[in-house]
């Protein structure tokens, strides 16, 4: 089984929000630009298949958000 590399704690990527939005609440949505910039602040389990990122973005938002 070949396992994709970890991004690390502490970098800074940037998220399309049109790859998310299926993810997010519309509130949420609603508070975030279309091209989210953030840092990466700690690692998640998804549904016990792969691990997802916590994310604070610019305005102090932390999202949770996973490779599809």
């Amino acid at each position: 089984m070949e396992v994709d590399p970890l991004i690390p704690i502490g970098s800074k990527i940037k998220v399309d929000k049109s790859k998310i939005e299926n993810q997010l609440t519309n509130k949420l949505l609603d508070e975030l630009p279309q091209r989210i910039n953030g840092e990466i602040i700690d690692y998640k389990m998804t549904d016990g298949m792969g691990i997802g990122y916590v994310l604070i973005t610019e305005n102090n938002l932390k999202i949770w958000i996973f490779n599809t």
